[in-house]
């Protein structure tokens, strides 16, 4: 959605004002943000968590941002630090009409069925699904079994993007494991001829909190549901469609330590660090994974990654990976992906998104701190050591 460019555009020109009036980059972010129940990205919207403020925080610690910005610099090779922040989102509503659809069917052995339209986008989405349900119907997440993409056996979703996946099809899969347990319980209710108010559902075993020798297991109701020899003799099949009206913004801060090499323009990340504000993770690893990857995406848009077109045929010059220059192992920096889990009311278990915003950052981090470093500003991208040593070229000569 062009959020890494505005982005760029945005923290740098935000950073070089802040310089101007003489104040700390991180404080400032920190006391100029939105609040809980401010307008969202529509007016229709209002925000539901904000967790930028832990995000800052968190990160100027772990960058040392006290001990490192702001320092007297000399050499050939100069260290600087910088920052920047933003929101995301958790799904395009009310802009797009985000509803999502799940179906959780309650098999006989005691597993359960999920079916999703979306299908893999590679970020783990079946997993964190499969974790939601086992949740709700307290199995082992082995014993969930996601059915995702075949839009034949599946109810209608609008589809994966805008970051939307745990959010909003989670929230929908939330509400189908959340009406299976329900019917689940009734049925037991009647089984063991126990009130439904004293039922709870616990490790895959259902028990009266006031007569503990009664019990069920989910498999023995789920079995008896299909194969009892009554006039209600089904299967538990619960399908939810979720609508969401709320702006969830995941938010985050992004820190950059750079080395600037004055002679040759070469920029080195010496290490970068990301805080997200999650809600709650539903899969922390996946989620750290992601961040990872999105690291190595938003360094290489800001320091290699050139879709060069030729002004004389109008193809592309790097059309290829030998000649478009992404970063590789060898070039990473040292990184740490920190997760705040500070939960959102509407989320699935106080979830967020984390999908596409974790390449966002990294072009302004780095920018500012390329600033910090060398005290020169760079406007466009990718910051390669040629305008690198063209700013501090124009910057000795006054300009």
């Amino acid at each position: 959605f062009g959020a890494p460019q505005s982005s760029f555009v945005r923290e740098t020109i935000l950073d070089e004002a802040i310089a101007k009036l003489g104040l700390d980059p991180v404080e400032w972010r920190i006391k100029h943000h939105r609040k809980v129940g401010g307008l969202g990205w529509f007016p229709s919207t209002q925000i539901t968590s904000v967790g930028v403020e832990e995000c800052l925080r968190v990160g100027a610690e772990r960058i040392g941002w006290k001990e490192k910005w702001n320092k007297p610099k000399s050499g050939v090779k100069r260290r600087g630090v910088g920052v920047a922040a933003m929101a995301w989102l958790s799904g395009a509503q009310p802009m797009l009409l985000e509803h999502s659809n799940a179906t959780l069917k309650l098999n006989a052995d005691g597993s359960a069925t999920l079916l999703v339209a979306p299908g893999r986008m590679g970020q783990g989405i079946e997993g964190a699904l499969a974790q939601v349900a086992a949740e709700v119907l307290t199995l082992p997440y082995e014993k969930i079994n996601v059915l995702a993409g075949d839009t034949d056996a599946t109810g209608f979703d609008i589809g994966t993007h805008a970051s939307r996946g745990a959010y909003c099809i989670g929230k929908a899969t939330l509400a189908a494991a959340t009406k299976a347990k329900e019917e689940l319980l009734q049925r037991a209710a009647e089984k063991m001829e126990e009130p439904l108010a004293a039922l709870e559902l616990k490790d895959g075993q259902i028990s009266s909190t006031t007569n503990p020798e009664k019990s069920m297991s989910l498999e023995d109701v789920a079995m008896d549901l299909i194969y009892s020899y009554n006039k209600d003799c089904h299967q538990i099949v619960a399908q939810a469609t979720v609508e969401p009206n709320e702006f969830a913004p995941p938010w985050q801060a992004g820190f950059a330590e750079v080395e600037v090499d004055t002679e040759t323009g070469v920029v080195e990340v010496v290490r970068y660090v990301t805080v997200h504000d999650i809600g709650r993770a539903i899969n922390p690893m996946t989620v750290e994974g992601q961040l990872d990857g999105g690291t190595q995406q938003g360094l290489g848009f800001a320091l290699y990654e050139d879709p060069i077109v030729s002004p004389t045929t109008g193809y592309m010059v790097t059309d290829g990976f030998d000649k478009y220059k992404i970063m590789c192992s060898a070039d990473m920096p040292e990184m740490e992906s920190i997760l705040v889990e500070l939960g959102d009311p509407t989320g699935p278990f106080g979830a967020k998104s984390v999908g596409e915003s974790g390449t966002i950052l990294q072009a302004p981090a780095v920018a500012n701190a390329i600033y910090d470093a060398v005290g020169i500003r760079l406007r466009d991208l990718p910051m390669t050591p040629e305008k690198v040593l063209a700013a501090l070229k124009d910057k000795r000569a006054g300009n």
